[in-house]
């Protein structure tokens, strides 16, 4: 079902394409009147369908027409309103379609409820109240395209086109309609700067000649400009509220049950997961807290009046935009660190006040856009939004519940570089940041080159036998049975919050240590603080040799470009961020990224439902089911846990086995650091990634599962790959940037795991050999493209830090 929607909602977004096409050959005020009357036309349809196939195909063909009627509305209202104008009734159409939540939740409030039923026999349908609400929505459609046949074609559409006559004429009468007197009209001639349209073009040379200019100077770095604000404004916008229902009433369910204290993630992640605990014994009773429908409507007011508010203020659009995407950034910040329910409500409200923003984005579409290319880059801006929407509603999902810290790595590699690796390593540890990023580039810049490679990839070992640890860890505290309630704070101190303050202390302990370490001496280089970076250098020396050992550095040189010296915030954030995307460090930047997400998207799924894995494999084994195939194992597993709901826990011997392969790959990975001077890291990589890729591909062939168990254990030792990634990645980058690239490519692969992880969730269940081949598959593209990265070539002997 979900393939099914997905597939249809991309379908209907491509149609932006053709109507913004034929918007601009055709014409704006026939281009709307096909998009609405065969959007209601279709829609209406869909309120007496017969089953939900019938419904399903008339909403695709419905919202395929109409959901190209707001960008072609925006393009016409700008070309009818003069430029002084313009800006503001664009921002006021926002508004309209803002209010338009309010109205259609006000009307689901009253016509839902309806208990009405009646039986039309020739349809073999019963009319109930939401055909009713499908029919009420549908109805705004065909009065918008009545009301469209007493409206004027787009003069200046017209005049492009070469019909400057009609268009006078049209210019005249809404002169008129405005109050002005006929004889008083002041224009007597159209002056048509502008290319006209050649009516004698073939349609494939007329699409060519309306699209490519678009993507070629000198209006690609416009749209590209324009498509990216588009988005922002939108995307930020249409995610949250599409989850704005869902947050918001697990947030009230969740504050009614005295959390209050807690914040709004806290509260929102608290009252899924013990929704999904007894997911087996769960009753659906579609119950919405009121507080939920308040919200909604209040959120649509809200947004809607401080929309029309801003219109007064159309002629600084500029600053309109800057200023929403502060108040969206700074709330998206604010709603995660306060726990004040009110405020946390309030400015996960004001996340969406990036949608002031759109009415500000389109009206630059009508004003630096030539008219014959206008409905269709306005249009195609739609289109490019609702696909990242379409995404990112999905993505929204998953990251609130599972991630909430991937978006940040930017941030942290941006301060890492400004303002000191160990200094804000330290504040990571102690907020729970990126430590993993940070910690590679502190540590690579404190060691020579000749040891570098290796003592990044040993940091592998020590997070594999975390990892590991943490799955034997739990074996001994999460079965205590204690429970101490503390008045306070109205909890009760039980097991699990034990076990998170376990697995916090090793962050304290490593805060202390960095405290006690030297800061990076080539980043302070980087910098300029020669003499503190020459100081720390002698430091090191004297414990690394001793005291009385001989110190014969003098003076110090960076051997790369230094950090530009700039003044501002943002100044400073571009300077850092836009070298890693431009030559010559982009063919890097891409090519690490690429790479990271391959082996995250590959690998890292694996090892997140590794307790999953190993458990159904360990119970299949107990049942002497061991001559089957990998998959065939974990499904037997999975048929018997449906029909044995008593014991949801996992087998403790597969978490002693999960340890087990921890501890194997450390092994592992200390063994392949120190064979890596002879065969060189490129070299390994790829003979790591394309043995891992072979071994997926192999695993379900044998039904011996010891022999299917190895080629497993094979196949996830690829992840031992993420260590000799970041070797290249530190090596490679200047140090004003080497943060920031560290942190990106660690961001871009962990999005991609998310992912990843979400996909591999539902194949193991329905589809456990595709998994592997799709999966594995790629895990050897990613090995060949691995011959791409530089050769382990020997650098000249320099005194690096």
């Amino acid at each position: 079902m979900f393939t099914i929607v997905l597939h249809c909602a991309t379908l209907r977004v491509f149609f932006a394409f053709p109507f913004g096409y034929y918007a601009d050959t055709g014409g704006r005020k026939r281009a709307l009147l096909l998009s609405t009357i065969v959007g209601f036309t279709f829609a209406a349809l869909s309120s007496f369908s017969i089953n939900w196939e019938m419904m399903l195909a008339f909403k695709i063909i419905g919202c395929s027409f109409s959901t190209a009627s707001f960008a072609l509305t925006m393009a016409y209202l700008g070309e009818c309103v003069g430029s002084k104008h313009r800006s503001r009734y664009l921002i006021i159409m926002v508004s309209m379609d803002l209010a338009c939540e309010v109205v259609s939740n006000g009307i689901a409030y009253f016509v839902l409820p309806l208990t009405f039923h009646w039986p039309i026999p020739w349809l073999f349908i019963t009319y109930s109240p939401w055909r009713l609400y499908t029919l009420i929505l549908a109805l705004p459609l065909g009065i918008g395209a009545l009301l469209l046949l007493c409206l004027y074609e787009s003069p200046k559409f017209l005049a492009n086109k070469g019909d400057t006559k009609e268009a006078l004429k049209l210019l005249r009468s809404i002169y008129i309609i405005n109050g002005g007197i006929e004889e008083k009209f002041p224009v007597k001639q159209i002056k048509q700067p502008e290319e006209i349209n050649s009516k004698n073009d073939t349609i494939w040379s007329s699409l060519k000649k309306q699209t490519v200019p678009l993507f070629q100077p000198p209006l690609l770095w416009r749209t590209l400009q324009l498509f990216y604000l588009m988005i922002l404004c939108s995307t930020t916008n249409n995610v949250f509220a599409m989850w704005f229902p869902t947050m918001v009433n697990l947030f009230f369910n969740s504050i009614s049950d005295a959390s209050s204290n807690s914040g709004f993630c806290e509260s929102v992640v608290q009252n899924v997961t013990m929704n999904t605990h007894n997911v087996d014994n769960l009753e659906c009773d579609d119950f919405m807290s009121s507080n939920t429908i308040y919200s909604g409507i209040i959120l649509g007011l809200i947004i809607s009046s401080l929309n029309l508010s801003v219109s007064t203020l159309a002629s600084w659009r500029r600053l309109v935009l800057i200023g929403c995407y502060i108040v969206s950034g700074v709330s998206c910040l604010l709603v995660g660190l306060l726990s004040h329910p009110i405020a946390n409500i309030t400015f996960f409200i004001l996340i969406q006040t990036s949608a002031i923003g759109v009415g500000s984005v389109a009206s630059y579409f009508v004003d630096l856009y030539p008219t014959s290319y206008r409905g269709l880059v306005t249009s195609l801006g739609m289109m490019m939004t609702r696909l990242t929407s379409f995404a990112g509603v999905n993505v929204l999902g998953v990251v609130f519940v599972d991630h909430c810290i991937i978006a940040s790595s930017h941030f942290w590699g941006y301060l890492a570089d400004t303002q000191g690796r160990r200094k804000i390593l330290c504040v990571s540890l102690m907020c729970g940041g990126h430590v993993r990023a940070l910690a590679l580039t502190l540590l690579g810049e404190c060691t020579p080159h000749t040891k570098r490679t290796t003592m990044i990839a040993y940091t592998t070992s020590i997070f594999l036998i975390s990892t590991g640890s943490m799955a034997i860890i739990t074996i001994p505290v999460l079965p205590l049975t204690f429970s101490y309630y503390i008045p306070y704070l109205n909890i009760h101190f039980n097991s699990w919050r034990l076990l998170n303050i376990i697995y916090c202390i090793p962050c304290a302990l490593g805060a202390l240590g960095v405290l006690k370490s030297y800061e990076s001496p080539k980043y302070l280089l980087s910098v300029g603080e020669e003499e503190k970076a020459l100081e720390i250098l002698r430091g090191i020396h004297a414990i690394n040799n001793g005291k009385d050992s001989e110190f014969k550095v003098t003076s110090v040189i960076l051997d790369e470009e230094r950090k530009k010296n700039v003044v501002g915030l943002w100044a400073s954030l571009k300077s850092q961020t836009t070298p890693l995307l431009k030559p010559p460090l982009l063919k890097k930047t891409l090519l690490l990224s690429l790479l990271f997400i391959i082996v995250y998207f590959c690998l890292n799924p694996y090892m997140v439902w590794l307790p999953y894995i190993a458990d159904g494999i360990m119970r299949a084994i107990e049942r002497d089911d061991g001559n089957i195939t990998f998959c065939q194992m974990l499904q037997t597993s999975l048929d018997v846990t449906k029909t044995q709901t008593s014991n949801c826990g996992l087998d403790q011997t597969a978490m002693i086995m999960v340890f087990c392969i921890d501890v194997f790959m450390a092994i592992l990975n200390i063994i392949l650091t120190t064979i890596m001077s002879c065969t060189g890291r490129k070299t390994l990589l790829i003979s790591l990634q394309l043995l891992s890729g072979v071994a997926g591909l192999l695993v379900n062939l044998s039904s011996s599962w010891i022999v299917s168990n190895i080629l497993f254990i094979v196949y996830v030792s690829g992840v031992l790959n993420f260590g000799f990634l970041a070797t290249f990645v530190v090596d490679v980058f200047p140090t004003y940037v080497k943060a920031m690239a560290v942190c990106l490519c660690l961001m871009v692969g962990r999005g991609s795991s998310v992912l990843g992880i979400n996909i591999l969730k539902a194949l193991l269940i329905n589809h456990c050999q595709l998994s592997f081949y799709c999966f594995a598959g790629l895990a050897i593209v990613g090995g060949l493209l691995s011959f791409l990265l530089p050769s382990d070539l020997k650098k000249k002997k320099k005194v690096e830090s």
